[in-house]
This record gives C-alpha cells, structure tokens and sequence, in this order.
C-alpha cells in the first residue's frame, strides 16, 4: 500500500509507513490531512471551487507540551567521501593508532531513531512476540515503547525521544526495513566528526560539549526521569555538528556495523565494517556518560549484539 505521504511502497496490510512513519488508513481517509515533521504539526491542504487543487487555505499548528518546533525526523544528511585520519594518540588504546581510512560518499540519519518510528517499524513487521523480544526489550518497565490494543506505540510524551532498549539485531532490522544499514565504525567517526567540513572539534560539533550532547551533567529532564532526575532528551534539542548531524556525542550511545577489536591494528582502511569477533560496536556518548572523554567523537565502547539497555540507540546509513 502506498503512504500518501512520501509514497513509499509498504506491504498491503501495513498500518503505518515504514519509510515516514504515517498511519496509512488514517491518511487514506483524510486525504486532505498531511502529517508534516514531527509530535502533532498539521499543514492542512484544501481545494474550494474555482480555486487550483493543493492551494494553501489554512496552517494548523499544534505544538507538542514541551513547545519544540517541529522537525523533518526522517532527514538524511550527504556526507561527501574522502579521506581522514581514525583514531587518536590520546586516550584508551582501542583508540590507536591513528590510520587513514579513505571513505565513499553516503547518506546519515539527521537524528537518532525515535520510539514513534520503532513502534511504526514493529507494527508493520507481524513479528512473533519472539522476534520482538529479539529486538527490543518491550518488557523493561523504561522502555519507552508498549503494546497497546495489539499494536505498538510509544508511550505518552515520548514518541520522539530516541528509541532505547534496543538490541544490535533490532538496530539491523529496522535499517534494512528502510532500504538502509548501521553505519560502519568508521563513516560514523568520519560523520561525527565533520567530514570534509570538519573543524576538527572534540565532541561532535564542538569543543563545549553542553553545545552538543545530553550526558549527565546536563539531563537532567523532569519530563523523562530515568535515573536520578536525568534521562534521553528529545532528538536534535542540541547543536548540530558541520554536517547538520544532532546528538553524535550524547542522548544515546549508537550501534554500528563493526565487531569489536581491541585497537586499530588491521583495520580496514577503506571505510568498511570491520569483521571478525563476537561483540559489536557502539560510539558516542549518553545521557549517562559520566565522564567526558566517553563523549568525544573518537570514543569507541562495545556489548553483545543481545544487549538492551537504556542508553543504546541507533541510527541509519543508506549508500549514495
């Protein structure tokens, strides 16, 4: 069934867009009802007599109850290949050493995942109760997505805060339901870091991390207490980095591609996953870093590809 919004082909019995998110019986119905961006913004289109089909006759907004403006959440940013130098001479030693990797262009999610979209996602796969246990763990108390009436959603006021809980499986099969993949480790970096727009920060974006990231000492959220007054912020609440990414060095850490290897030594040099091991990757920060370097954009951590907890989230990468 075609969503009328963005027109992506989804199977026949889907309820909602795997590609925008969009109930697709409920646009079906309404045709002259569009969801625009994100949380409850509305454009209302209306033809009248006389007048051309699509004229703009009135703009509805209804503004979520944190008062954000509204984003496009499903954006893509271009990230333009080229070559740069991984790693650091500073820190842990998974860091080093330091080795270039020379990377073709594609495409990064603007923001990380949110619950909204995940739920959509679980919706329209008619997965086993098993198979979602896979992905997700819909179970924890904190997991910010329930089953509802037989159907997935995230719980009230957090439709667009990053899906948490989520395990690398159910990181994979959500990318790949959207005709993408996880980022390797190394176009993540080269990402976070700017690409070739690059000023060569710290944290993603910038040198001061409250610019850029939630960790924990400045989550606190009365909205969202996960922990000790703290917890995820809604995506791209903070600065973005050179490229227009949001939230690379903190909210949630992110999957990536990549098995784990202790340091740089025989790492690909031309941007692909590097295979090999049994754990899988994660980079960035979290709403719980306690410790800034675990922010920065060179920062590299690691868990089984079953692991769920509530600072691992994800984002997408489709190839140029």
């Amino acid at each position: 069934m075609k969503c009328n919004k963005c027109k992506f082909d989804n199977t026949d019995n889907a309820k909602f867009c795997i590609k925008c998110g969009s109930p697709i019986q409920a646009i079906a119905k309404e045709p002259s009802l569009i969801k625009k961006g994100i949380n409850n913004k509305y454009i209302k289109w209306v033809g009248t007599s006389g007048v051309a089909l699509g004229m703009l006759i009135a703009i509805w907004w209804a503004y979520d109850s944190y008062g954000y403006l509204l984003i496009n959440r499903k954006a893509k940013v271009y990230v333009e290949g080229g070559t740069f130098q991984m790693g650091s001479k500073k820190g842990d030693n998974n860091v080093k050493p330091i080795h270039q990797v020379t990377l073709k262009s594609f495409y990064i999610s603007k923001y990380e995942v949110c619950n909204a979209d995940y739920a959509a996602f679980l919706n329209n796969q008619n997965a086993s109760e098993e198979q979602v246990e896979k992905w997700i763990d819909i179970a924890d108390d904190d997991c910010q997505i329930e089953k509802v009436g037989g159907e997935y959603q995230a719980k009230k006021g957090k439709a667009y805060y990053p899906v948490i809980y989520v395990t690398w499986y159910g990181a994979v099969a959500y990318a790949k339901s959207v005709g993408g993949r996880l980022p390797t480790e190394a176009e993540w970096e080269y990402a976070a870091r700017g690409g070739q727009k690059s000023k060569g920060y710290k944290y993603s974006g910038s040198n001061a991390i409250d610019d850029v990231a939630w960790y924990r000492d400045n989550s606190q959220n009365t909205n969202n207490d996960m922990y000790d007054g703290k917890g995820t912020h809604i995506i791209g609440t903070k600065q973005a980095n050179e490229l227009g990414i949001y939230d690379m060095s903190g909210n949630v850490k992110e999957w990536c591609e990549d098995e784990w290897h202790a340091n740089y030594k025989g790492a690909p040099t031309d941007g692909s996953a590097w295979l090999g091991s049994f754990y899988r990757v994660l980079r960035g920060g979290s709403w719980n870093s306690n410790t800034r370097s675990h922010c920065h954009s060179v920062y590299r951590y690691r868990n089984s590809p079953d692991s769920s907890i509530d600072i691992y989230g994800f984002r997408v990468v489709f190839e140029d």
